[in-house]
C-alpha cells in the first residue's frame, strides 16, 4: 500500500507530470504521466541495515522529497531512515533511530539541510532532527505532554522553524536552536468531547500542519502575514492559526 504520493519538482503540468510512490513494500516508483498515459519509469527497492551486516527487504512507512528533487528519503517501519539519490537511484545513506519504532512523519527543511522525523509509537516519541549534509542525528526534541502524540511536522518556507503537531496543541520552535519553543497553539478542548475528555481510539486531534501566507515571501520592510492551517483527524474543520 503508498504511505507516500509525491508530485515531483521537475514536472511541468498534467501533461509533464513526474510522481513518485513510496509504498509499504519497500519499493520507491517513478511514474511519469504524460498526453499518452502513466507509465512507470523507475522502481527502486529498499534494503535496510541488518546487525549481521547484511541487508534485506524493509517495509517503508512513510517518505518525503527534498526540495530539489534529487534526493528522496523513506522513513521504513523498524526506525530506519533511508536516504536515496536519484539522480544514481542508489541508497546515499540509512540512518538509524526512534529505538526501531515506525518513522511515520518527515519533513525535510527548503534549504535542504535538516530533517525532521518522528514516530507516532510510543505516545512520547521524541522528535529526531538528522543533519542531511553529515548523515547524523544532530539534535532531538520533547514534545511534552502538553503537545502528546505527534502527528505531523512542517518546516517554513525560509527553513527558520519548525512546526509539530500533536493531539493536545501545536508548537513551532526554532531551527537550529530546537528547544527554542516561539508559538503554542492549543487546539478547542470541545474536540475530544464533553468536558474537554478525548475521544478513545488513539486518534490524533494536531492532524496535518502546512505552512502559508504572503509573509514569508515579502520583501524587508513590508507587512504580510503568516499562518498555519490545521487538519483534525476525524473532524471536518481545517483551522488557519496567524502567526506573529
Amino acid at each position: 500500500a503508498p504511505v507516500n504520493v509525491t508530485v515531483h519538482p521537475s514536472s511541468s503540468g498534467v501533461g509533464d507530470a513526474r510522481i513518485l510512490v513510496a509504498s509499504s513494500d519497500g519499493t520507491v516508483e517513478l511514474w511519469k504521466l504524460s498526453a499518452e498515459g502513466l507509465k512507470l519509469s523507475t522502481r527502486l527497492e529498499s534494503k535496510g541495515e541488518e546487525e549481521d551486516g547484511g541487508g534485506g527487504s524493509v517495509k517503508l512507512s512513510s517518505g518525503c522529497m527534498h526540495p530539489d528533487g534529487l534526493i528522496y528519503i523513506s522513513g521504513t517501519s523498524d526506525g530506519q531512515l533511508i536516504v536515496w539519490d536519484l539522480k544514481t537511484q542508489a541508497v546515499a545513506g540509512t540512518l538509524k533511530g526512534h529505538d526501531g519504532n515506525p518513522i511515520d512523519f518527515i519533513a525535510i527543511s527548503e534549504n535542504g539541510y535538516h530533517v525532521a522525523t518522528s514516530s507516532s509509537n510510543p505516545a512520547n516519541s521524541p522528535i529526531h532532527l538528522w543533519d542531511l549534509r553529515k548523515l547524523k542525528l544532530a539534535a532531538t526534541i520533547d514534545p511534552g505532554d502538553d503537545v502528546g502524540r505527534v502527528s505531523s511536522l512542517a518546516f517554513d518556507p525560509t527553513a527558520t522553524y519548525l512546526a509539530y503537531a500533536g493531539e493536545e496543541s501545536i508548537k513551532v520552535c526554532v531551527a537550529k536552536d530546537w528547544d527554542r519553543v516561539v508559538c503554542t497553539l492549543s487546539l478547542p478542548k470541545s474536540v475530544g468531547g464533553k468536558k474537554g475528555k478525548k475521544k478513545s481510539g488513539g486518534e490524533s486531534f494536531g492532524g496535518g500542519v502546512v505552512w502559508g501566507g504572503k509573509g514569508l515571501s515579502v520583501k524587508e520592510g513590508e507587512e504580510g502575514e503568516v499562518w498555519l492551517a490545521t487538519g483534525c483527524d476525524g473532524q471536518r474543520p481545517v483551522r488557519f492559526w496567524g502567526i506573529e
